[in-house]
């Protein structure tokens, strides 16, 4: 049987939303707690393998994230800040 087509651009469109409200939610909840002038929503994966421990070089970090290192060189430099 054959997906529906429109059912999978209302699931690509439901999804898409359901990311949006996640994004809105933490972004008013870090700015309730005060902590939005120092965190970011996507900082978080990069926070959680961070707090494990040792230093890691940034290969590993992203290896680690499945951030590329570009993308991490500028959220560092903006975490460090």
């Amino acid at each position: 049987m054959k997906p529906d087509p429109t059912a999978l651009e209302q699931l690509s469109f439901y999804l898409g939303r359901a990311y949006y409200n996640y994004v809105g939610l933490l972004e008013r909840e870090l700015a309730r707690s005060g902590l939005d002038l120092h965190l970011r929503p996507g900082m978080g994966h990069a926070l959680f393998v961070l707090f494990e421990g040792d230093p890691l070089p940034i290969k590993t970090l992203a290896a680690r994230t499945r951030l590329s290192p570009s993308t991490l060189t500028g959220m560092l430099d903006r975490m460090e800040r």
